[in-house]
């Protein structure tokens, strides 16, 4: 799993506030601040989706490499994020099954020669978040410390949704 970051500074009132508008607000919330931080969404449902949004992500900041039809794209973007100067965030979104992380690709595979999960950069400059269903599949890539659950809305929150 991945460790704790020792690093996080826990910005109490903006993460009060952060809470508080989304559990009641009918409207969307915006954080407004210094730049500096890039988002990166990462669609982790199968392993197709996976390469294909790390595929985006070096497009999008046009990685030297990214062309190349025997690249290691996962290498290209791990080594890109663990020397970028910039704070970064990698949404990884619907981990509903982690497996295809956590197993050695097909020997077919062109990309990659060790299980995804290898590629995810360690957090010097940026943090993970991983969005799932299932406990399950989070507790393979987090440690138990770092799982929130988010339950159901109240009936408070229903209503001002």
């Amino acid at each position: 799993p991945f460790a704790h970051d020792a690093d996080f500074v826990e910005r109490g009132t903006t993460l009060e506030d952060l809470y508080q508008r989304c559990a009641a607000s009918d409207s969307p919330t915006a954080l407004v601040g210094l730049g500096g931080a890039w988002v990166f969404w990462v669609y982790a449902s199968n392993a197709a989706r996976f390469e294909q949004s790390l595929r985006d992500i070096a497009d999008s900041v046009k990685l030297a490499g990214r062309q190349d039809p025997q690249a290691n794209i996962f290498k290209l973007v791990q080594d890109w994020l663990r020397d970028c100067k910039h704070r970064w965030l990698l949404m990884l979104e619907s981990v509903d099954n982690a497996r295809f992380l956590l197993d050695r690709p097909a020997v077919t595979s062109k990309s990659a020669s060790v299980p995804l999960r290898e590629y995810l950069p360690h957090r010097e400059c940026g943090s993970i978040i991983v969005t799932t269903r299932n406990r399950d599949a989070a507790l393979k890539l987090v440690e138990r410390r770092d799982v929130i659950t988010v339950g159901p809305m109240d009936e408070a929150e229903d209503d001002a949704l």
